[in-house]
């Protein structure tokens, strides 16, 4: 977990904001969406997934939060089963 380094650090809101729009647009397609933090020493995983989902739900309530693009590092996978 981490923006940097394998282990190390927290994702800053802007990188979440990304990642809370790239799922909201999958989750619109009728994708569905999977997300996992694999944790660090630190614990940031726990606290960037909780924030992601708040993220998430504004942008499903209609919060703007200037979403446009996939952020780097954010790796889509297809299904392997449908």
């Amino acid at each position: 977990h981490g923006p940097e380094d394998a282990y190390q650090g927290s994702y800053t809101n802007n990188q979440l904001a990304g990642w809370a729009g790239a799922i909201s647009t999958w989750s619109s397609q009728g994708k569905d969406v999977f997300c996992y933090f694999d944790n660090d020493q630190h614990g940031y995983a726990a606290k960037n997934a909780i924030q992601l989902g708040e993220m998430w739900e504004q942008v499903q309530h209609g919060v703007d939060l200037s979403l446009s693009r996939i952020p780097p590092g954010l790796y889509c996978f297809e299904p392997l089963w449908t």
